[in-house]
């Protein structure tokens, strides 16, 4: 398929063991039956130390992923790198990620290092991993409709430029629930985090993002955490649960945006913590 330009491979229903990556090369979409019929897991490894991702898509370009379901078995693997979808060294392009399920891996659901452009991760489940999603370097990536919960870290991470976070639901991860980081002409709206995280949307070494018309419940530390190292940010239309907004940002703009005690707050309330 790879020397033709590209294909589609068909996975039936079925469950189907894996020991070695595969390997997504450009033009080819990886099609199942659907995330609870075509499953892909990893072998029994056990405490054996196994450093395996079970899809590499490093390199490639325009590829497609979706309907099935990619579980890293972390029941029964305890030691070694383990990622579900990973991408390094060689930027990618154009690639839909959708209507998939990754779970129960040691490390990522999703991990990216390196450039992933004009891309689309959407519609899928990506629970019981370390982080959910983890994707740096990201340029016009639109993250869209997933839901990222249970992970022992964060739920959904994304770094680069024009990135769009929308309209996902991220619960019960341990740490935050979406982070931008390093992230500039972000756009993070209309996402759902519930649960027991500590901060529902966190805004990192960054600038110039819009966090806006995101509902945020159950919080422990902050619903918003906008930290030292980013600037004129946007803030509006956020529902906060009780929790209030941490800003150690500079240049933040509030745009209707009411504090935990309906009050509106205006850019001169800056300053740390935003009741």
């Amino acid at each position: 398929i790879s020397a033709a330009g590209g294909g589609t491979v068909y996975l039936a229903a079925g469950t189907y063991t894996v020991d070695s990556s595969i390997v997504v090369p450009s033009g080819v979409t990886l099609i199942g039956d659907g995330r609870t019929a075509t499953i892909i897991q990893l072998g029994n490894f056990g405490a054996t130390s196994i450093n395996l991702n079970a899809m590499n898509i490093t390199g490639a370009n325009n590829i497609t992923i979706r309907d099935l379901a990619v579980d890293g078995r972390s029941d029964r693997n305890s030691a070694g790198v383990q990622n579900g979808i990973y991408a390094s060294t060689t930027a990618s392009s154009g690639a839909l990620i959708t209507s998939i399920k990754v779970s129960r891996f040691i490390n990522d659901g999703l991990y990216s290092n390196v450039a992933l452009t004009a891309s689309r991760i959407t519609n899928s489940l990506f629970t019981s991993n370390s982080n959910g999603i983890s994707v740096s370097n990201a340029d016009n990536l639109l993250v869209h409709g997933n839901e990222a919960s249970s992970n022992s870290n964060q739920g959904i991470v994304i770094g680069g430029i024009n990135v769009i976070v929308t309209s996902n639901t991220v619960k019960n991860n341990a740490n935050y629930g979406i982070r931008g980081f390093v992230s500039s002409y972000g756009i993070f709206s209309n996402n759902s985090s519930t649960g027991t995280q500590a901060t529902g949307i966190f805004i990192k070494g960054s600038g110039n993002n819009t966090i806006s018309n995101n509902i945020i419940t159950g919080a422990s530390s902050s619903s918003i955490f906008l930290s030292n190292d980013t600037s004129n940010n946007t803030v509006s239309n956020n529902t906060l649960g009780g929790v209030a907004i941490l800003d150690l940002a500079t240049g933040t703009v509030y745009a209707n945006q009411l504090d935990i005690n309906g009050k509106l707050i205006t850019k001169s309330d800056g300053g740390a913590v935003v009741q």
